[in-house]
């Protein structure tokens, strides 16, 4: 396991308005089977709302991002198919399909590139297309 500082920038296009996220956290970062699994804090400082996000990378056929805490959430991102999944936010909870259009995965255990194109649908009709770009590099000498 090492320690990496992971970069997202998550870009959601709605009525051809374009909302752009970016959230830089320190985390973990480790291979197990094959699979990359990068783990951060996903604390909201304003709310004081306490959150553990879990990304799991298998190579480039498909992400899971897994919430744990005050918000409880799955997604996954499975290249070229459609998963259904239930979504929890604070204001309640809601069914949603999303199908992955594209990934690229450029990571190795040094860190790199991760990207994934897919589109939101909610009772089959799309919602939301989103874009997804994660940088992870290794952290010297942190304690």
């Amino acid at each position: 396991m090492k320690d990496v500082l992971i970069t997202i920038k998550g870009t959601q296009i709605a009525a051809d308005d374009p909302d752009v996220m970016e959230l830089c956290a320190v985390g973990t970062m480790e291979i197990i089977n094959g699979k990359t699994i990068l783990t951060y804090d996903d604390t909201d400082s304003i709310k004081k709302t306490k959150n553990i996000t879990t990304l799991q990378i298998d190579g480039d056929k498909s992400l899971s991002i897994v919430r744990t805490g005050v918000v409880e959430s799955r997604m996954d991102i499975v290249k070229k198919h459609r998963t259904v999944g239930q979504y929890s936010i604070e204001y309640g909870e809601f069914m949603m399909g999303i199908y992955g259009e594209k990934i690229e995965n450029e990571l190795t255990e040094d860190g790199g590139r991760f990207f994934a194109k897919y589109n939101i649908d909610i009772n089959m009709e799309t919602f939301i297309s989103s874009e997804l770009e994660i940088f992870v590099r290794e952290t010297k000498g942190r304690k």
